[in-house]
């Protein structure tokens, strides 16, 4: 009798497998919450494709400036390496349509395509190999010098220049108003600390190419936004790109942006 009910349970819709949750006061189960901690959850870069390459890129030491010199010598020349990609020889890429300016969420830099250093930990450079283990090193020996100038990090530094972003202002009631007229009103400061997740996927992809379609395995919080975006970076058909993302091994938002790690794989294949 278990065993029927079992198979029954199985073929049920989920909505209708278990009772619904409470939004408050109570523990909800997460429907991949055990296969996530128990390590059954499969993530997209434990995808396995034939003939993989690996690209591991080379970051900015500084948070601001330029770069004024690059040796990729002996990168290049290092066992299993078959390119090595900087400002000075770099692929293009275009700039998406579909994500707007600026903002800590989502950017339309591209990466690689300029000497120009804006951030700390900026992708300067990437470097192709035969394994993950070559790529690492060869990536370790290539030089960069910078010409650095004095980084904007607060709002009040001097040179900081505010960027009006009209697509982002909501108008919706009077809040000012509504708060005048409310019976009770509570007023006290609330602070609460600064958080740092630490998902237990970190960021990787793949890119598979097969004549002009593009398939990409990324952990995303947001698949059709990506589709479209990476259409926009390869200059293809937005029918041309599919986006794979089985599971998200945490995000808290950070994987609803894309991360310009993902225009490196799609490179090798754009003229």
């Amino acid at each position: 009798m278990k065993s029927v009910r079992a198979e029954q349970q199985h073929q049920l819709p989920l909505s209708e497998q278990t009772p619904p949750q409470q939004g408050l006061g109570a523990a909800p189960q997460r429907k991949d919450g055990t296969l996530k901690v128990s390590g059954h959850a499969t993530y997209a870069a434990e995808h396995q494709v034939e003939n993989v390459l690996y690209g591991v890129v080379v970051q900015s030491t500084v948070s601001s400036g330029r770069i004024t010199a690059m040796e990729t010598q002996a990168a290049r020349r290092a066992e299993g390496v078959l390119a090595v990609y900087s400002h000075l020889n770099s692929l293009k890429i275009n700039k998406p349509r579909s994500i707007p300016e600026g903002g800590a969420a989502q950017t339309t830099y591209l990466p690689i395509q300029n000497d120009r250093i804006i951030h700390n930990g900026q992708n300067i450079a990437l470097v192709v190999a035969e394994t993950f283990e070559q790529a690492t090193h060869a990536a370790s020996l290539i030089k960069v010098a910078y010409a650095e100038t004095p980084a904007l990090i607060f709002p009040e530094d001097k040179g900081a220049k505010p960027q009006d972003q009209d697509s982002l202002t909501i108008t919706m009631g009077n809040a000012q108003q509504a708060m005048e007229q409310a019976e009770v009103r509570i007023k006290n400061k609330f602070i609460t600390p600064r958080e740092y997740n630490q998902p237990m996927e970190p960021h990787a992809c793949i890119a598979h190419w097969q004549d002009d379609k593009l398939t990409v395995w990324e952990p995303s919080q947001w698949v059709a936004g990506a589709r479209t975006a990476i259409a926009e970076w390869m200059g293809i058909d937005i029918s041309n790109v599919e986006i794979i993302s089985p599971y998200v091994g945490g995000g808290s938002g950070q994987k609803r942006r894309l991360p310009l790690t993902l225009h490196s794989p799609a490179w090798p294949h754009v003229n």
